[in-house]
């Protein structure tokens, strides 16, 4: 089996104050398009939905993650949690000679500070899977198969959280009009 784990933290500001920032980012419809290889593909109940992680690796594979989560808002705090939502039957792992489906878990916390007029966000994201070596490199070592996924997975992580922060930023600037709460 290879264990996958990519996880990174950033902290970066918003150019809007601190309520409007917290709103703008509670909205996982409006949010989940600025995550680059990530998709929502099914909504359970409100707050509650199966994202999908999906990238084609050295050329040619397609790896693809299916996590089901809760997107929790702490109003006081102004903490935005995503965090596994259990209960749900995950999806049943499959590996072909050039992809693979399985199930995973995504978790991330946004925590929203004032910064005068702007806001402090501080961000960290984490995804986790495991799964069988892929039929078209099982000549490897599992221990080198799964340092090479976890260096593929560290870097499209920085790359997600990179793509979210920039693409979030200027889709907000160039959006007149005040965001709030979706009920």
């Amino acid at each position: 089996m290879i264990h996958l784990t990519g996880s990174t933290q950033r902290s970066f500001i918003f150019p809007a104050e601190q309520t409007t920032a917290f709103a703008y980012y509670s909205d996982i419809n409006r949010i989940c398009p600025f995550l680059s290889h990530i998709s929502v593909v099914r909504n359970y109940k409100p707050g509650q939905y199966r994202l999908l992680y999906s990238a084609v690796e050295m050329g040619f594979y397609r790896v693809r993650i299916f996590c089901d989560i809760i997107m929790t808002l702490d109003m006081r705090e102004h903490r935005l949690i995503i965090s596994p939502l259990e209960g749900i039957p995950p999806v049943r792992t499959t590996n072909s000679l050039y992809s693979i489906d399985c199930q995973g878990f995504y978790s991330s916390e946004s925590i929203f500070s004032a910064a005068g007029v702007q806001t402090r966000v501080d961000y960290r994201i984490n995804i986790q899977a495991r799964f069988p070596v892929p039929i078209a490199i099982r000549i490897m070592p599992e221990h080198l198969l799964t340092n090479m996924a976890q260096n593929i997975m560290q870097w499209r992580i920085d790359e997600i959280v990179e793509g979210f922060i920039d693409r979030s930023t200027r889709t907000f600037c160039s959006q007149p009009g005040k965001f709030t709460f979706i009920s």
